[in-house]
This record gives structure tokens, sequence and C-alpha cells, in this order.
């Protein structure tokens, strides 16, 4: 889901700086992290960054890749999954060239932020089996940040055009829309799998310490 450079206008980017800015500064006022638990931290980290950097192409010149979303978000909270993220992604950016540095904001706020976001409000309130539970935060945290995503680049051609040729990135909802519902619903069962088995194996010999 790395949005390349050349694919949003700079009215669109700019927004998304704006938007990610005062996000970004709550985020770092709500670390809060204890010496105690900056290893396992740590270890999220680097666990999201080597997921998030494992790319599978899709048609129209994005990606996808397995997030992490879920687990995070459960275990460090809203800011600190998004403060974690933004810099993946801002990193992933600047170093690896997964995506660029004008798509990056629209990567951190749709993935990074969007998408905890509904994570964490859709966990407090739904009370069902731990593992159904589970299925439904993935398929609902990679839906949410998707349809996002894709809404913003669907929206480059129509808006930015000359004599109806895209000045940006170059597909329409119709065809964006589809290819990231469709290329995504191999991510959702995967993440739901590997969040179930973490879950398992951390409730068992970590949640209580």
């Amino acid at each position: 889901m790395h949005i390349p450079d050349g694919f949003l206008s700079p009215e669109t980017y700019i927004t998304l700086y704006s938007i990610n800015a005062p996000l970004w500064v709550l985020s770092f006022k709500n670390l809060k992290i204890q010496k105690k638990d900056l290893p396992f931290m740590a270890t999220l980290s680097g666990f999201a960054y080597l997921i998030t950097s494992i790319q599978f192409p899709l048609p129209g010149g994005t990606s996808v890749h397995l997030t992490g979303l879920v687990i995070l978000t459960k275990i460090l909270g809203l800011w600190k999954t998004y403060f974690i993220y933004s810099i993946i992604f801002l990193i992933q950016s600047i170093i690896l060239g997964l995506g660029g540095i004008t798509g990056f904001p629209l990567l951190s706020l749709g993935m990074g932020w969007l998408a905890p976001l509904f994570i964490s409000v859709l966990d407090q309130y739904l009370s069902i089996h731990r593992k159904i539970k589970i299925m439904i935060l993935n398929l609902g945290g990679i839906l949410i940040s998707i349809l996002f995503i894709s809404f913003v680049l669907g929206l480059q051609p129509l808006l930015w055009n000359l004599d109806g040729k895209p000045l940006f990135f170059p597909f329409s909802w119709n065809v964006v829309f589809p290819a990231m519902l469709i290329g995504h619903i191999p991510v959702i069962i995967i993440e739901s799998i590997v969040s179930i088995i973490f879950f398992d194996y951390y409730e068992k010999h970590y949640k209580n310490q």
C-alpha cells in the first residue's frame, strides 16, 4: 500500500501533511514510555517494520503487505502505534524507496492513524469470542485504511487533469477500489492467523508479567 512520488497532487499531500502534523505532536506527547517497556516496544516496532517492508505488487502502481496493526494497537494503544508506523513509513520512503515522501502522509494517516483508531474503538465495544474478534478487528482495520487511501487516490484523476488526461494518479475509483479490496483479501486472512497465534502466545507467557 506504499504510494510512490508523483501519484498525489501538491494540494493533496500538503493537506495530508497539515492533518498529520497536530496528530504527530499529540502522539509524541502521549508516548509516556516506561524503561521496562522499551525492549518489548522495540521488538514490536521491528516486527512491524519487517512485515511492512515485504511488498507484493498490485496492478495500478501500488502494493500490499502485512501490517501488524491489530497486534500493535491492542498492546501499545492508538498513539504509540501511530507514532511507530509514522516513523516506519518515513524511514521506508527515505531509505528503502518504499513509497515516496509525498505519499508518506497518506499512508501515515490512513494506515497509521485511522486504522488503529477504528481498531481501538471496535475493540472496546465488541464483546464476542476472542478469535472471532481478532479476525473482525483485522478486517475492519485493513478495510478502513484501504478505503481511505483508495478514495484519495481515485480523487486525483477526477480533480487534477488536463483535457481529461490525469496529471497524477491515473486510475479512477472503479479501478482502484476493486484492485485494493481484492488484493488485500489474502492479507486479511494471513493477518488474522498471525494475530491469533501471537495473542495465544502473548497471553500465555507475557500478559501478566
